[in-house]
């Protein structure tokens, strides 16, 4: 038993599970012909807790990279709502810093519909239920199997847009030794 958590402490355990986890079987991903579809942003937590609404540091790095996404989407259609769905268990939703982060980088607030209340996945796809049928559902690629489960049973269809990749290419020797950062992975997979 210890050296099976040993291995799954190593990075190359770690990120072949995470590339396993990665994969949606049975999720397509966003074509054109969804470019009339509202884009769903879903935050992912925060690294603590914030100070203000305008409190971007306490965002993680995959925060910026899920709005960095959803961000490019609406650049290139214009027209398209963006959903960002996210309360949490802090006092400032995720969703009002995210928002926010969003206007700064030039996003109209008219665009933006925040879900504030959600803590879990599920809780974001039943809130956003009667607000959305369709969803271009932007999240991290290890997410979206569990989010498109829980956005199908609350009837809404949706096609992915997965954030970046968490998945570390071997970089040497290390690749094969315990890590922290591997440890990590492997509970997120």
């Amino acid at each position: 038993m210890v050296i099976v958590a040993v291995v799954a402490c190593t990075p190359v355990c770690a990120n072949a599970l995470l590339w396993l986890a990665e994969r949606h079987h049975g999720i397509p991903e966003c074509t054109p012909a969804q470019g009339d579809w509202p884009v769903v942003l879903l935050t992912a937590g925060y690294d603590r807790p914030p100070r203000s609404t305008d409190d971007d540091a306490a965002l993680g790095k995959e925060n910026f990279e899920r709005m960095d996404h959803a961000r490019r989407l609406l650049v290139d259609d214009p027209r398209s709502a963006l959903h960002v769905s996210g309360g949490g268990k802090e006092r400032i939703a995720e969703a009002v810093v995210v928002g926010g982060m969003l206007e700064q980088r030039g996003i109209p607030g008219e665009r933006l519909q925040l879900e504030t209340r959600s803590r879990t996945t599920w809780e974001n796809a039943f809130a956003l239920r009667g607000r959305v049928t369709q969803a271009r559902l932007v999240t991290s690629p290890a997410h979206l199997q569990r989010a498109a489960m829980a956005f199908h049973a609350a009837g809404i269809d949706v096609c992915a847009v997965p954030a970046a990749s968490g998945v570390v290419a071997a970089d040497g020797i290390g690749y094969f030794l315990p890590r922290r950062t591997a440890m990590l992975k492997t509970e997120q997979a």
